[in-house]
């Protein structure tokens, strides 16, 4: 009985195994493609999703031909989904794949997507064609419901598919102005519930955008958010916020950005649990045109200011004497590229000694863009008792919103000045560091006499051995001889080793050629600036890393300095950079912004230095 009973069980195993072999082999390869939806504007982004069915483990990802006038971003492959089926004691198995794009459309017209096709273990499939009709950006859509087959509309992309969105504030910005620059992650609220995670930002950093001056407001939470898209509910989570300031005007391309998000499994506190798989996510590439200045009604003292702002100015005391100092203080505050502004213009202050200013800074990124305020402190003493007024501050800006120039002007300050009598003691002014002044009264006496001894003091004596000026005094020797040789071994390969010369005078010669660069800033000349800017980062790099920078690419430096260890941050800013200079000396657009790009060389410098533990 025993007996039977096993022989009963390897029957039913065997069948089961015979049962699977047997379906398998009826399953089939195909392909469905569908579109989110068939009509479009021209720059909007549309769905594609492509299903492969298989009888096989592992569908492979399908081959989309080109379209002209249309362009393809992969989302992600998606996971395999597998399904076993047993009719009259047989087994089927199945193996679906579902992968995204997302369809961007160039201009006008009714594009033909065909030929969707797929190899699996010697099978061919083609998938179905789909069409998708295009329109002028802003034109009426035509009735979505007349192209969808009986039954509906058809399964979108995103009713299935993780998306990142691009969402600039504004196409068309002046040179300078704030653009706010949103990524999104967009998707069914169950598939975004479905996000434990984000692997890597790719590319999705400040460096994506070229020829801008980029602050990034950093995201606390990431929070979903409903919202209603092509009348389905969505979920849309905020994951990078930018501010962009354009430094020159022309066409920007924005490049596609892409991320890595882990989708699936649950994270428990410590650890995932459950089978979870990592996706890449691409965004729509854009183009963000930069228009120059207006010529019309610009003022003489307008410096590149773009935002809204305002002007003050004060003093500490009015009522002082001849040779007294006094404190001006002018503030800036305002939205805008208040960080890369020019300080206000002063009005003639040949009346009043001048010192050194300072300069106060609290700024921030804000939803909207970056406010805040610069404060500038000038220390003034009035020549004479006529040096009674400060003239009007002012400070011009152009206003995006109403598209015209305004220019701030501050009421005069009056002081009241009394000259100094006759046997007052005179006041020297003497600096204390950071703007400070301390001040000194001569008396009359042009000497004090010190006492030299001191009533009661008592003679003490110590070991002359035991005083650190002694044992100092033995080792002086010892240490300037041990100098003396480093410096004889450091003079003698100096003459005999190029490489270590050149990597020796490296932060010495860029610090000279800075100076020149901000020569050439103050005198307005954009060729001799951005000349002289590229020289300082391409004779810095190939001195400190002994490449023969002079002549080379900007890439083709990259590429050496990545194999010199490089990290890749530093020298993608610093191939953009160099590319950007280029640009700006020999693509007509200098003048752009000289102080920005020379701020910008000075910070891409340390980063530089601080890779061999230098200063700037």
């Amino acid at each position: 009985m025993r007996e039977h009973a096993w022989h009963v069980c390897w029957l039913i195993w065997l069948s089961f195994l015979f049962g699977i072999s047997a379906g398998k082999a009826t399953g089939a390869l195909s392909v469905n493609v569908s579109l989110e939806k068939t009509t479009a504007h021209v720059g909007e982004q549309v769905g594609m999703s492509i299903e492969i069915t298989s009888d096989k483990g592992n569908p492979p990802v399908p081959q989309v031909p080109p379209v002209e006038g249309l362009s393809f971003h992969l989302l992600g492959g998606g996971g395999i989904q597998q399904s076993f089926q047993i009719v009259n004691g047989r087994m089927s198995a199945e193996y679906r794949r579902t992968v995204n794009f997302v369809v961007v459309a160039q201009r006008e017209g009714t594009f033909t997507i065909g030929g969707v096709r797929v190899e699996d273990g010697g099978e061919n499939a083609t998938g179905n064609a789909v069409s998708l009709t295009v329109v002028a950006a802003g034109a009426p859509l035509p009735n979505p419901m007349a192209n969808q087959p009986p039954g509906g509309p058809t399964q979108a992309v995103s009713s299935g598919t993780l998306q990142l969105m691009a969402q600039p504030s504004k196409t068309r910005a002046y040179v300078g102005e704030a653009v706010v620059i949103r990524y999104f992650l967009v998707g069914p609220q169950q598939k975004i519930g479905e996000v434990n995670g984000i692997g890597d930002f790719g590319n999705l950093t400040t460096g994506l955008f070229k020829r801008c001056v980029v602050e990034e407001l950093p995201i606390k939470e990431y929070a979903i958010q409903s919202q209603t898209m092509g009348g389905r509910p969505m979920g849309v989570v905020l994951l990078k916020h930018f501010v962009a300031f354009p430094l020159s005007a022309g066409t920007l391309n924005m490049d596609p950005a892409t991320i890595a998000i882990t989708v699936g499994g649950i994270r428990s506190r410590f650890f995932p649990l459950g089978p979870s798989q990592t996706v890449n996510v691409t965004s729509q590439p854009f183009n963000l045109e930069v228009i120059p200045f207006p010529e019309e009604g610009r003022p003489d003292i307008f410096d590149g200011a773009v935002g809204e702002f305002n002007l003050t100015a004060t003093v500490n005391k009015r009522e002082l004497r001849e040779g007294d100092a006094f404190t001006l203080r002018v503030e800036l505050s305002g939205k805008g590229n208040i960080k890369n502004c020019p300080p206000p213009t002063l009005p003639d202050l040949s009346q009043f000694e001048q010192y050194d200013n300072t300069k106060e800074e609290n700024i921030s990124v804000v939803e909207d863009g970056v406010a805040g305020r610069i404060a500038y402190e000038y220390v003034l003493v009035p020549k004479s008792a006529s040096s009674t007024e400060i003239g009007p501050i002012r400070f011009s800006f152009l206003n995006p919103k109403d598209t015209q120039y305004h220019t701030l002007a501050t009421e005069p300050i009056h002081l009241q000045v009394s000259a100094r009598g006759e046997g007052e003691s005179d006041r020297i002014l003497l600096g204390a560091g950071a703007g400070a002044k301390r001040e000194i009264i001569l008396t009359g006496e042009d000497f004090r006499h010190i006492a030299v001894g001191v009533p009661g003091a008592e003679d003490v004596r110590l070991d002359l051995y035991r005083q650190p000026l002694f044992v100092l005094v033995v080792l002086l020797p010892f240490g300037m001889l041990g100098g003396a040789m480093m410096w004889a071994w450091h003079r003698r390969r100096l003459e005999t080793d190029p490489d270590y010369a050149r990597n020796r005078k490296a932060p010495r010669m860029a610090r000279r050629m800075l100076s020149e660069a901000r020569k050439a800033v103050s005198s307005g000349d954009g060729d001799k600036t951005y000349a002289a800017l590229t020289k300082v980062l391409v004779d810095y790099v190939g001195n400190r890393w002994n490449l023969p920078a002079t002549g080379m690419t900007a890439r083709d430096l990259g590429r050496q300095m990545q194999q010199k260890g490089v990290p890749d941050e530093c020298v993608q800013d610093l191939m953009i950079t160099l590319e950007d200079f280029e640009a700006c000396r020999f693509g007509g657009a200098m003048n752009s912004n000289l102080r920005s790009d020379l701020q910008r060389t000075e910070d891409l410098l340390g980063k530089l230095m601080a890779i061999k533990g230098e200063t700037a």
